[in-house]
């Protein structure tokens, strides 16, 4: 165990030495552009270079943080990251008036987003070292999830240890046999971390599964305190910024609904909220208002629906007919990111037949969410999508916080330039 502790300390010397080549080959740039290699830098070139170095330090340490969590091992993210590291720079820079280079800092932007993507190409080429799996029914979940197909798995408590294992994972809430036991016991005393089965399929999927769930689990399942408030003031401020200037776009997209189809141009649903409670969510028709049955929204809709009309599929796919849900937010009703509402009749259902549901409403729903960036659009509402939806809402909550915000916010922007999704 040492030798991986000292892999991953060589590790973080590499990533941060490379990283300090950015700023190195951004001043050598600037040098050459100013046609002398021994001029003096002025006092905005050196803030600038300073910026782009604290940032170069920092994407390694996010990205690696990032790859821990389930599917982050993406090339676009990288460029989420970067980008948002220099936004936040940039604004440092203008709240605090100082001086900078601009040459030198989109320099230092172009050089992150290469060192960014070799960064992750290289962990991408360099996975974790896997786990030690010990037999029974915490193994057999684990082995139907994508990373641990190929993890050793030991026969009898007597096997000899697997070099390329960094620890050994197995179901605590199992009664294991005495000989495994005392097995189990003995790698713990020899330094080899013991993980439990439920938290290693957690970390890797991104969801948590009900079948290791228990009354007294649930009660792990709460979201912070401390950030509960601090989520709901950035959700008023982003909600504002994004409103008043979409409030120029709206007569025409209201104009272009009316022409497509006769109707309103705002559809309005219930649906169950923070606590249980239902609330009126808003949204822009996209389809045809149907004389009787409330546009028809309790059956689900699928990516070829006869009754989405033209302009409401173009909205759909650039994702504008949620933009009413904006003042869902202003009202409380809804947060930026959370777990999606659901229509109070599917809600009863989901209730009846899968276990714990209504634990899922003890934070607001949302826009968007852990479940709709990783799991999708889902065409067809069957049990086995919904149960996988609930377990992804249930990861959400546990691990809910501006990290895993901002992973999401990054996701969404990505789903919504690329188009991905649409339906």
């Amino acid at each position: 165990m040492n030798s991986l502790h000292a892999t991953h300390v060589r590790h973080q010397l590499f990533s941060g030495a490379s990283a300090l080549l950015v700023p190195l080959v951004a001043l050598l740039i600037q040098l050459l552009l100013s046609g002398s290699l021994t001029m003096s830098l002025e006092v905005a070139e050196i803030n600038a270079l300073w910026g782009i170095t604290g940032i170069c330090l920092a994407i390694p340490l996010i990205l690696e943080r990032h790859s821990q969590l389930p599917g982050y091992h993406s090339l676009g993210h990288a460029i989420g990251v970067v980008t948002a590291l220099f936004g936040c720079l940039l604004l440092i820079i203008l709240l605090c008036r100082i001086d900078y280079a601009r040459s030198v800092l989109l320099t230092g932007l172009a050089l992150s987003m290469l060192w960014s993507q070799c960064y992750v190409l290289w962990l991408l080429r360099h996975p974790s070292a896997p786990l030690a799996l010990v037999p029974g029914h915490g193994a057999d979940v684990l082995r139907q999830l994508r990373q641990c197909r190929e993890w050793p798995l030991l026969v009898q408590p007597g096997d000899e240890w697997p070099t390329q294992a960094r620890g050994v994972a197995t179901d605590l809430h199992q009664d294991l046999s005495a000989d495994w036991g005392r097995a189990v016991v003995e790698l713990s005393l020899r330094g080899i971390p013991v993980y439990d089965a439920s938290q290693v399929h957690e970390s890797l999927s991104g969801r948590v599964s009900t079948d290791y769930l228990t009354a007294n689990q649930v009660g792990s399942l709460v979201p912070s305190p401390i950030y509960l408030p601090v989520k709901r003031a950035m959700d008023v401020v982003s909600s504002l910024l994004i409103l008043l200037p979409c409030m120029i776009l709206m007569p025409f997209v209201a104009l272009a609904i009316r022409w497509d189809s006769p109707g309103s141009v705002i559809f309005s649903q219930q649906r169950i909220g923070l606590n249980g409670k239902p609330f009126v969510l808003y949204k822009l028709r996209t389809m045809h208002q149907a004389p009787s049955t409330d546009d028809d929204t309790t059956v689900s809709t699928d990516r070829n629906d006869h009754r989405i009309t033209c302009v409401g599929r173009y909205l759909r796919k650039i994702r504008l007919d949620e933009l009413p849900q904006l003042w869902n937010v202003l009202r409380g009703d809804m947060s930026m990111i959370g777990p999606r509402p659901a229509v109070a009749t599917q809600d009863d259902l989901n209730e009846a037949h899968i276990p714990f549901y209504r634990h899922r409403h003890i934070v607001r729903p949302g826009i968007s969410g852990w479940a709709q960036v990783r799991q999708g659009y889902v065409e067809d509402e069957n049990a086995d999508a919904t149960q996988l939806k609930i377990e992804y809402d249930f990861y959400y909550i546990r691990h809910l916080s501006l990290w895993l915000d901002g992973i999401i916010t990054l996701l969404t922007l990505w789903t919504v330039l690329s188009g991905r999704g649409a339906r």
